[in-house]
């Protein structure tokens, strides 16, 4: 009932199997039954000792087990039929390089590549631990190489740098000379079409457009837009330049004659600040009106919203002078009557002789203040007023103004003497 245990050192038994007996077996002999086990002391080997295609071999240590019928390079997967195959779906190559349904370019040393068909590839660069997206591209060592006639570009990534490169189309197996199109740099700078930032990098978040332009930011958050060396920006429409701010901040318009301006300021940055400041140490500006029949404008002033027009500054052709010109059509006047009683408004004024602080000579003049209180519409601004920063705003007055009162008294004066001569009643 027990199960029997044989320990075969020898030959035991006949040759022949027959039910009952030990039984000597060979090669081909075939046991059947149950109810016993069998210890080998000394495992035989199974098949021959010499490698054979169809048997079954027994290797020693250092034997090795030959394959035939996959493909070369090929990479052992089970097909749909869960049967284990090869093919040219994963091609390895000898240096480690993998194709995905295509064997991988000649690869230079220490490169590791998965290539994908013809066109795509993901590589590695060895030591220095650089990444690339390639496309049309191998490297077999020494240069960059079309893989098929076409463009080729490259992606990479190097030492916290990220890198574009663009090549026109080449001939398979030329070398590439790659062009570095776009550079982000690992301070966050993004440079189109260069590979520094301009000047030593003195910007922060550069987005350069090539050579010196681009936008940038400084300490304190300020944006900038221009060009970094001594380089002009030029405005331009329909790919035609139409104004320019030199390298010197000189400001052209039109045709790229330099006008000679310093400083021009068309915003203002406070209430009392200007919308437009012209400044030079010779010319602050120069206005040309090109008209050579009628009269020149150069300057038109209006107000309100609706733009009423309240003077100007032109050339009268006729009588050959600059007229400072202030509105005075009847339309835009209410005439209340004729002026009376000058001489006294006159006899009000105060005329000193003086200088102006900075100039060297005298002159006769009134003071704003005083002229305000016996002609208030000849003066503007108010008494003792300054700024947000405490500096003085000087009140102005306008001289043209006093030419109607001049005339009135010029007129009642005339009719005196008349009258003192005897020519009228």
């Amino acid at each position: 009932t027990g199960t029997a245990s044989i320990n075969i050192n020898g030959t035991v038994g006949a040759t022949t199997p027959s039910t009952g007996a030990f039984t000597t077996l060979s090669a081909s002999s075939t046991v059947s039954g149950t109810g016993f086990s069998t210890y080998l002391a000394s495992p035989p080997a199974i098949g021959g000792t010499t490698a054979a295609a169809g048997s079954f071999t027994t290797l020693s240590a250092t034997g090795n087990v030959t394959l035939s019928g996959g493909t070369a390079n090929g990479v052992l997967y089970l097909n749909g039929s869960k049967v284990a195959t090869s093919g040219s779906g994963l091609v390895f190559d000898s240096s480690g390089n993998l194709g995905l349904g295509v064997t991988p370019s000649g690869w230079g040393s220490g490169i590791k590549a998965l290539q994908i068909g013809t066109g795509s590839s993901l590589i590695n660069a060895g030591a220095s631990g650089d990444a690339y997206l390639g496309q049309n591209v191998y490297y077999n060592g020494t240069n960059n190489i079309y893989i098929t006639t076409s463009a080729a570009s490259q992606y990479a990534l190097a030492s916290g740098v990220h890198k574009w490169f663009t090549a026109p189309s080449g001939t398979a197996g030329n070398a590439i000379t790659f062009t570095q199109a776009m550079t982000l740099d690992a301070s966050g700078n993004l440079l189109i079409g260069g590979t520094t930032t301009p000047s030593g990098g003195k910007a922060n978040n550069f987005v350069n457009l090539g050579g010196s332009g681009g936008f940038w930011t400084k300490s304190g958050g300020v944006g900038y837009f221009g060009t970094f060396d001594n380089y002009a920006m030029v405005f331009a429409t329909n790919d035609t330049e139409r104004a320019r701010i030199t390298s010197g901040g000189s400001f052209c318009v039109h045709d790229g004659t330099v006008v000679d301006l310093a400083l021009v300021t068309f915003a203002k940055t406070t209430e009392t600040s200007p919308v437009l400041v012209i400044k030079n140490p010779q010319y602050s500006c120069d206005m040309w009106s090109t008209n050579t029949s009628g009269d020149n404008v150069w300057v038109r002033f209006f107000s309100e919203t609706s733009a009423t027009q309240r003077g100007s500054i032109a050339y009268n052709r006729a009588g050959g002078l600059v007229a400072y010109n202030t509105t005075s059509d009847y339309r835009a006047k209410d005439i209340i009557g004729p002026v009376t009683d000058t001489g006294t408004t006159i006899d009000a004024l105060k005329v000193y002789n003086g200088k102006m602080k900075g100039a060297t000579v005298e002159r006769p003049m009134l003071v704003a203040h005083e002229a305000q209180e016996v002609t208030p519409y000849a003066v503007t601004g108010e008494k003792d007023a300054v700024n947000e920063n405490g500096d003085p705003i000087f009140q102005q007055m306008d001289m043209s103004s006093f030419v109607p009162l001049l005339i009135a008294e010029l007129q009642s004066l005339r009719q005196r003497v008349a009258q003192l001569e005897g020519t009228q009643p």
